[in-house]
């Protein structure tokens, strides 16, 4: 009869205090790391794509964002009883070298604890597990999805030019290559939406020069800064674009 692999642990049930006091303290752990793992962006980022490079605590109102992290919180606490109850059979199946020790067994619920909420060096198994679970409290808490229809709102809104339409400000550097028959231009043609970038262009210059934000988020300009003035930035390199479109 082939002998039974020296490898394969038989799933047993801890009852020691060591271990559900280790336990207590990957709950805690789990507490107190969760939230910022859970401002971890859950879909993949893109230059072109705004919304994808704010982190998810500037992307859902207070209370869905605190719904979706109770979510992900109570999610990765259930995660780490249930794989540490089931043992080092399960962790060995995700890759990890988990020695056949009593007392290593009893440190278990940290190490899962740490790894999830990615104090320790993931395992792909673990990482994958946190990634879905991040992403359902995400999409819990409409996290890309509200800001994204935001988005598409303020885009199809119409746009007030009449504040722009002054020769002040077609002087200034962020308005240079506008037409004042720009502002007459039908919507979807390539002058409107020309225009419509370099008057919010201009207007997010003027609150940053002037500290003037009081009727936006101060801490997401300031935070995003680089990434404004990347935006700023592809405004200036279209410039010859749509010079030679107009010729």
């Amino acid at each position: 009869m082939a002998s039974q692999s020296s490898d394969a642990l038989p799933i047993q049930f801890p009852t020691g205090a060591y271990f559900y006091l280790s336990l207590g303290v990957a709950v805690l752990a789990v507490i107190l790391f969760a939230k910022n793992k859970f401002d971890e962006p859950s879909v993949d980022r893109s230059e072109d794509d705004f919304i994808c490079q704010l982190l998810p605590r500037y992307l859902a109102t207070g209370e869905e964002y605190s719904k979706g992290l109770a979510f992900y919180i109570g999610a990765m606490i259930i995660t780490v009883i249930v794989l540490s109850l089931l043992g080092p059979n399960v962790l060995q199946l995700g890759g990890a070298n988990v020695p056949n020790d009593a007392d290593i067994h009893n440190t278990i619920p940290i190490f899962v604890a740490l790894v999830l909420v990615g104090v320790l060096p993931n395992l792909p198994m673990l990482k994958e597990i946190e990634q879905r679970l991040r992403r359902m409290a995400h999409e819990i808490a409409y996290i890309p999805a509200a800001a994204r229809a935001t988005a598409e709102k303020l885009a199809s809104a119409a746009f007030d030019f009449s504040w722009y339409n002054t020769q002040e400000v077609l002087t200034a550097p962020e308005m240079r290559g506008v037409e004042i028959a720009d502002f007459e231009r039908p919507r979807g043609s390539l002058e409107y939406s020309w225009v419509r970038l370099s008057c919010l262009v201009y207007q997010l210059k003027v609150h940053r020069i002037s500290g003037d934000l009081e009727s936006l988020d101060g801490e997401l300009l300031q935070r995003y800064a680089a990434v404004l003035d990347n935006i700023e930035d592809k405004r200036k390199s279209l410039e010859a674009d749509v010079a030679e479109s107009r010729r």
